[in-house]
């Protein structure tokens, strides 16, 4: 039997990576199984390495960085194989749901000792995603987020960006047809969830488990300020669901047609205005070592 080795996809710009840390933390790993690290230098680079460590099969794949690098680790590399996550992002959404921890000695001794998952993956026009999407107002407020700001003050970057986008913001109008029902749901903000978390202590879709395989789906009906003030205050957990402003259900697929090209994200990254939105859950899972 071929001996099990481990390589780190590391994404040295991730938020909070320390380098002496996980350098530290492969070399514990070492003592048990061979193990290195794999720095990855430009976006273009972790899309290739992905596709190599994940088709190598003497290799357990191991990816450090945030939800940006689970999302490129993801979308590129062979899902047939388990992988493990280390921690090193502002958000670390998908290491929160599964309960990584985020000490990234105890990360890597999780991936000596943990059971492994099978986890839901969504999947949006072809992209996949683990956590959530967005149709609307968040990709809006993604996209207009500054790097060098994020850098400075993480995901408060992302509250500034808020305000800044909501001054301008006109949203647009949406159909939303579920599973085989014909008439369609109509609003003007979606947010499509397979985990709890949307991001810092947000939970959109509090009832949402990443493997039900289905897809909690939450459509603002029209996107006012007072709307979204209710909306967050249920995220928050101050506040019960506003069902006069919003509608919350499950389903196993989706389409959302807009009014007008509109933005996109999924676990945070953002892609370019479409008309059309197809959702759904993939019959393959992910398969994360988790505590």
């Amino acid at each position: 039997m071929t001996q099990k080795r481990i390589e780190i996809i590391a994404n040295p710009n991730s938020g909070s990576i320390n380098i002496g840390k996980l350098e530290k933390a492969c070399e514990h790993i070492n003592r048990f199984v061979p193990a290195k690290i794999v720095f990855t230098k430009t976006f273009e680079h972790a899309i290739e390495v992905s596709k190599e460590v994940s088709l190598k099969p003497d290799v357990i794949p191991v990816v450090c960085g945030g939800d940006g690098t689970i999302f490129t680790y993801i979308n590129n590399a062979s899902l047939d194989k388990f992988f493990a996550i280390v921690p090193g992002g502002t958000a670390n959404v998908v290491a929160k749901e599964l309960g990584i921890p985020f000490n990234t000695l105890m990360a890597c001794k999780t991936i000596l000792t943990a059971a492994v998952k099978d986890i839901d993956v969504g999947v949006c026009n072809k992209k996949k995603f683990l956590f959530v999407a967005g149709v609307g107002f968040d990709a809006e407020v993604a996209a207009n987020v500054s790097k060098s700001i994020k850098a400075k003050i993480g995901q408060y970057a992302y509250h500034l960006s808020s305000l800044k986008t909501l001054l301008t913001y006109s949203p647009p109008k949406l159909e939303v047809f579920v599973d085989d029902i014909l008439k369609p749901y109509i609003g003007e903000y979606a947010i499509i969830s397979n985990m709890r978390r949307y991001g810092g202590d947000l939970f959109f879709a509090p009832k949402a488990r990443y493997d039900d395989g289905l897809l909690d789906v939450l459509l603002l009906k029209s996107f006012t300020v007072k709307s979204l003030i209710k909306l967050l205050k249920y995220a928050k957990g101050i506040g019960a669901f506003p069902s006069e402003y919003a509608y919350e259900f499950k389903c196993s697929r989706l389409n959302i047609i807009a009014d007008s090209a509109v933005p996109f994200q999924l676990d945070g990254e953002v892609f370019d205005p479409q008309n059309l939105f197809e959702f759904a859950i993939l019959s393959e899972k992910a398969k994360i070592i988790t505590p």
